[in-house]
């Protein structure tokens, strides 16, 4: 009888241990939800649709999107090696990172440099973990997208007067972050108008299963 009292204090501990898991995991989820943009959003002179569905309750996958004047959008996306809760300690690291250095530059590849250096520092010089990234910066009154790329899958272009969609930066696609603390970038641009769009996206998208 005394097993079985033993037996069952343990198994309540252990359920209520993990109870408390859980709801920090949520709390967590909320967290890393905050930082995103969520929905349809109406920014500088464009519509954006997000969607994000981490695989377990947190993730690695980020993105972000800022207006650096009214008719130039700054975007952002990546993509942290792993799951769950460390991966997403190093998206708020990046999401840190990139909102100091936006303010910097409106340069993709100056600004992928920066964050490289950063992340190597912070946190590859300690561990080893990558992540890979895309920036992009795009500008109505020009009718220009410019981008870099560091080691992300190619984002779609999607050009409706020619009715064509077509991935992007395959001529300008540098190192994961986190993998070099040299590495260099390069920005391509391509035309952009006003009813243009771009599709970014994680492997995640194609992970489905």
């Amino acid at each position: 009888v005394r097993s079985l009292l033993l037996i069952k204090q343990y198994h309540d501990a252990l359920e209520a241990h993990n109870a408390r898991l859980e709801e920090e995991l949520k709390m967590a989820r909320k967290v890393q939800d905050s930082l995103m943009p969520q929905g349809t959003i109406d920014l500088g002179g464009f519509r954006i649709f997000s969607h994000y569905t981490p695989e377990m309750t947190v993730g690695g996958d980020f993105f972000d999107l800022w207006e650096i004047e009214r008719g130039r959008l700054g975007v952002f996306i990546s993509d942290v090696m792993g799951h769950g809760v460390s991966a997403a300690f190093v998206t708020m690291l990046i999401k840190t990172i990139v909102e100091e250095m936006r303010a910097q530059t409106d340069d993709p590849a100056h600004l992928l440099e920066k964050l490289n250096a950063r992340f190597n520092k912070l946190i590859s010089s300690q561990l080893f973990m990558f992540a890979t990234a895309f920036c992009g910066v795009l500008d109505l009154s020009r009718e220009t997208l410019c981008c870099a790329n560091a080691g992300h899958p190619f984002q779609f272009l999607i050009q409706r007067r020619q009715r064509r969609c077509e991935p992007i930066g395959e001529g300008c696609v540098g190192n994961g972050l986190g993998l070099l603390p040299d590495s260099t970038y390069e920005t391509c641009s391509y035309p952009f108008g006003g009813v243009d769009g771009l599709f970014l996206y994680t492997d995640g998208a194609y992970e489905i299963r």
